[in-house]
């Protein structure tokens, strides 16, 4: 039982290092096999790692609201939070950040105007961009 909490621990401090975004495949899955849904005291809120507990999350919203969910954003070290403040911003209003019905409105109206077609219409300019 202790080599399993030292493990996770050392999990959580892998979360929270420089290192972590470049490679977060191995810390998931070993977070995924020993604890799937763990406080983070690196990030600050729970990390939900399988693929059925993410989906129930997300279609429950009476239970785990998405209003707050851009907590992470403030984790992010400031060299970098500054490169991605666009999609920050689009984290803290809009559907990322609503629970229906207003949820329901706003995809509803992103689903007509974002098709496939569209999408790969847009790939030169998202692809000049990045």
């Amino acid at each position: 039982m202790t080599e399993t909490v030292d493990a996770i621990r050392v999990l959580d401090d892998r979360l929270g290092s420089a290192t972590f975004p470049a490679d977060p495949y191995p810390v998931f899955e070993a977070l995924r096999a020993h604890a799937p849904v763990h406080w983070s005291e690196a990030w600050g809120f729970w990390v939900v790692t399988r693929y059925a507990d993410v989906t129930a999350m997300l279609r429950d919203p009476r239970t785990f609201s998405n209003v707050g969910r851009s907590a992470a954003v403030e984790r992010v070290p400031d060299d970098q939070r500054a490169r991605l403040a666009p999609m920050f911003d689009s984290f803290r209003v809009g559907m990322p950040s609503s629970d229906p019905p207003g949820h329901t409105r706003l995809r509803t109206l992103v689903n007509k105007a974002v098709t496939p077609s569209r999408v790969e219409a847009m790939r030169p300019r998202i692809q000049a961009i990045f």
